[in-house]
């Protein structure tokens, strides 16, 4: 028998712990078989061939059984056995759980999730059937599903961090109360299932996930606000996130998009539309957020309110002029001793009706929903010529087409593109039109260099 001499040590680095071991070094290295002990919570990972000193990066090791799947945390790494080549995983308890609900598991091993130290060879990515050891769980668990998201931009993107933070977390227990065979865990900076990436302003989404995806790198991407008219930040409701949140997740666990307006996978005008709509034997979530940015609400109250103000005041003036005014004509008269009183009320309904318009024009501006039929009009700088030395001419699109500039640093030549609502006027710029295969604008985007008037 070899006589091994084993130190275990963890590396500062998020998903690595750092094995050694002296063997006799061969190159043909892989594993073997593994088999998960359910008595005593032991996952083992045998392998043939020998490392003299490899890396073990947890973070590349995941099971999955087509409904549900998990990746590994550093933190549950055990030791090497004593007796064989292996790796000894206690897995936590809530990968615990989704493994005694898992039917036939997978176990993948990605690429960098075994390394040698010597020259950095890896060993190549590999999957095994995952052998079950020990009776089966008389109440099996649910499938545990981990997330995480860049959680400090909260700070950056979101009103209020603690409401927001609530607002993710129910979008997945809403999916839970109905489903009992989904759980939910937060893993504050572990190896999670399902990334959440808290995105910067994009106009062709809210929110974007892949589509069933829940075993193979789930993703989403969320926006916690965008931008009103004036291109002021205006910030989304927890309300309204939790919905997002809800609604990608349905397309992870592979839900496409319903044609209902009330239903949570609806989208406007989606060519992924699917009717009849397939529910894969989930229940799904029936919530429809009232109010899509913070502030609105009070808006709508205010404008229902100068509303109702505004219809007294004109049925005062009617009654008024009822009584007191000469209707027999298109303008109402009054005698003298009255024509001061009915001038007050007129006043007054005047006053409401700008009011109004007011409160109604600045909840336009939040809302930025342009008519269907509106368009705008994308013109390049005057300094840019056709080949012929003609100045290149404007273009009319719609006005939800998405306008990117994108600029240029002459000091790195690292390119920045941000969202615009109007083309740029004050820089010499390219414009590019990207168009569908039927000719439609899809976006506009401006290249300019920074710093040339």
């Amino acid at each position: 028998m070899l006589t091994i001499l084993l130190t275990v040590s963890v590396l500062m680095l998020v998903g690595a712990a750092l094995v050694e071991a002296v063997h006799a070094q061969t190159t043909d290295v892989k594993i073997d078989s593994a088999v998960y002990e359910r008595d005593s919570n032991t996952l083992v990972l045998n392998f043939t061939g020998q490392f003299n000193k490899f890396t073990v990066n947890m973070a590349g090791i995941s099971v999955a059984d087509g409904s549900c799947a998990f990746t590994m945390t550093w933190q549950e790494y055990d030791a090497p056995a004593l007796d064989s080549m292996s790796i000894i995983i206690r897995p936590d308890e809530a990968h615990q759980a989704t493994l005694s609900n898992m039917y036939e598991p997978t176990i993948r091993v990605g690429a960098g999730a075994f390394e040698a130290l010597k020259d950095g060879t890896p060993l190549a990515p590999t999957s095994l059937p995952l052998m079950m050891v020990g009776a089966d769980p008389t109440n099996p668990g649910p499938c545990v599903i981990t997330y995480d998201f860049n959680n400090s931009l909260l700070d950056v993107y979101a009103v209020n961090h603690t409401e927001m933070l609530q607002a993710i977390h129910d979008g997945f227990n809403v999916w839970a109360e109905l489903n009992p065979e989904l759980e939910f865990a937060w893993v504050d900076g572990s190896n999670p299932l399902i990334w959440i990436n808290l995105d910067e302003y994009r106009h062709s989404h809210v929110g974007q996930a892949c589509l069933d995806c829940l075993t193979n790198g789930a993703e989403m991407d969320i926006t916690l606000y965008r931008y009103n008219c004036r291109d002021e930040r205006v910030h989304h409701t927890p309300e309204y996130m939790q919905f997002v949140v809800a609604h990608e997740f349905g397309h992870i666990i592979g839900l496409e998009h319903h044609p209902n307006s009330t239903h949570l996978m609806y989208a406007f005008g989606d060519e992924y539309t699917v009717d009849p709509f397939p529910t894969l034997g989930y229940t799904i979530p029936e919530i429809q957020p009232e109010w899509r940015f913070i502030g609105e609400r009070e808006l709508v109250e205010k404008l229902r309110g100068v509303n109702a103000t505004r219809n007294e005041a004109i049925d005062d003036y009617s009654r008024f002029a009822d009584l007191h005014g000469d209707r027999r004509s298109d303008v109402i008269r009054f005698d003298a001793q009255n024509i001061d009183q009915a001038q007050r009320l007129y006043d007054e309904i005047t006053n409401l009706t700008d009011e109004y318009t007011t409160i109604s024009n600045e909840l336009n501006c939040m809302r930025d929903i342009p008519l269907p039929e509106a368009i705008i009009e994308v013109c390049p700088i005057s300094s840019i010529m056709t080949l012929d030395g003609q100045p290149l001419g404007c273009r009319d699109v719609p006005a939800r087409t998405p306008i990117d500039v994108c600029y240029i640093t002459p000091s790195s030549d690292r390119e920045v593109c941000e969202p615009v609502r109007t083309p740029p006027t004050s820089v010499s710029c390219q414009m590019n039109i990207m168009e569908t295969p039927d000719g439609a604008v899809e976006s506009v985007t401006y290249t300019c260099e920074l710093g040339l008037e």
